[in-house]
């Protein structure tokens, strides 16, 4: 659904909550509001239960997924 959603907008600027952070604080999931979704992305020193600014780097309909990266 994610990709669907944004497939045409890889590039694009979105704000949300880190809601899980792996050990390294470099990957986890971040909540995006709109659209709501949750995905992957990748950073360094991703904040848990902060706010932040991500960038959609993929939307892959081969792997059904679709990656953020800290902007």
């Amino acid at each position: 659904m994610e990709v669907c959603l944004l497939a045409d907008r890889v590039g694009e600027v979105f704000t949300g909550t880190v809601i899980d952070v792996d050990p390294d604080h470099k990957r986890g999931v971040v909540m995006i509001k709109d659209p709501a979704i949750e995905a992957r992305v990748v950073g360094d020193r991703l904040p848990l239960g902060h706010e932040v600014s991500v960038r959609l780097a993929s939307a892959d309909y081969a792997n059904g997924a679709v990656d953020f990266a800290l902007a």
